[in-house]
């Protein structure tokens, strides 16, 4: 469990100096955001065949650079998120890159406000195994929890996530995203 609250940027100063240095040293910070942040991309960066992100809304760059890393290493990536978060930088630069984005054409029957993210859920390799003769050891987990990919998300508010390293609730995940991901129409190219 991740707890992102008012003392999650007590710990800027260390990491602006540790930036500035080059070095990467831990702040010890229970509460640090670039330590949440670090969680994400981590499970992102041990993706063996699929990442499929169901995000609200996303413009963190440090995410961005771990989903195209994931997506450089032949992972499977998708990308359902709110109509307005398709106009920021990151998700179009996503899009750009040939991360297949979609969601709702319009506001009118609510938003998808879900935020979770399944990393190589059963269901989910087991299609892509199909036909492949590659196998790699998937690393299964779910992230789930109040918290967008944003920066004022890890800037300040108060949030929660949770990673899961559960197949039942990678699968369970993985199924409301694949409904989802027939439901929405391809966005258009630019969009």
């Amino acid at each position: 469990v991740v707890v992102l609250n008012e003392l999650s940027e007590d710990c800027f100063p260390i990491h602006n100096e540790n930036d500035r240095l080059g070095e990467d040293r831990p702040c010890g910070n229970e509460y640090c955001s670039r330590n949440a942040v670090k969680r994400i991309t981590c499970s992102m960066d041990q993706a063996a065949y699929s990442i499929d992100i169901a995000m609200y809304n996303l413009n963190m760059r440090s995410i961005r650079n771990a989903i195209l890393r994931a997506q450089t290493r032949g992972v499977k990536v998708r990308l359902i998120t709110e109509r307005f978060a398709a106009t920021c930088d990151v998700v179009h630069e996503l899009g750009q890159c040939g991360v297949p984005v979609r969601g709702p054409q319009t506001n009118q029957l609510g938003l998808m406000h879900h935020k979770f993210v399944a990393v190589d859920a059963p269901f989910r390799v087991k299609q892509l195994q199909k036909g492949s003769s590659i196998l790699r050891r998937p690393k299964v987990s779910l992230i789930t929890g109040s918290a967008n990919w944003t920066n004022s998300t890890f800037g300040g508010n108060w949030e929660t996530f949770t990673i899961w390293r559960s197949d039942f609730m990678a699968n369970y995940y993985q199924e409301e995203f694949n409904r989802l991901w027939k439901a929405f129409e391809l966005r258009p190219q630019g969009y």
